[in-house]
């Protein structure tokens, strides 16, 4: 495996670990962000690190990989695109960003 390939196998796997069910880790939000994910039914939980923290979707979420791409989405009823996620985990860079859509 080459090793650009391994960083992209890390990555995946890392984007993976976010969750695609209703409990998930998603980047640390900014104080605005966090406070307009909350008012759309998200629910935070702890921090896991300095990069991640646990949250609790609305029902009908879901975040969703866009090809084989760090980035995620979140889905409300479809195709509704309520925020963008980053998250680089190439073992020398760590870190994640997400931003609402609306």
């Amino acid at each position: 495996m080459s090793y650009s390939s391994e960083i992209i196998a890390r990555e995946s796997k890392a984007a993976h670990g976010m969750g695609f069910s209703a409990k998930v880790r998603i980047p640390i939000p900014s104080k605005e962000t966090k406070e307009k994910l909350e008012t759309l039914g998200v629910v935070f939980g702890d921090c896991i690190d300095h990069v991640l923290i646990n949250a609790e979707l609305p029902t009908g979420w879901k975040i969703v990989q866009n090809g084989a791409d760090a980035r995620h989405r979140l889905i409300v009823n479809g195709n509704k695109k309520v925020a963008s996620i980053f998250l680089k985990d190439s073992g020398y860079d760590y870190y994640g960003s997400i931003s609402v859509l609306q």
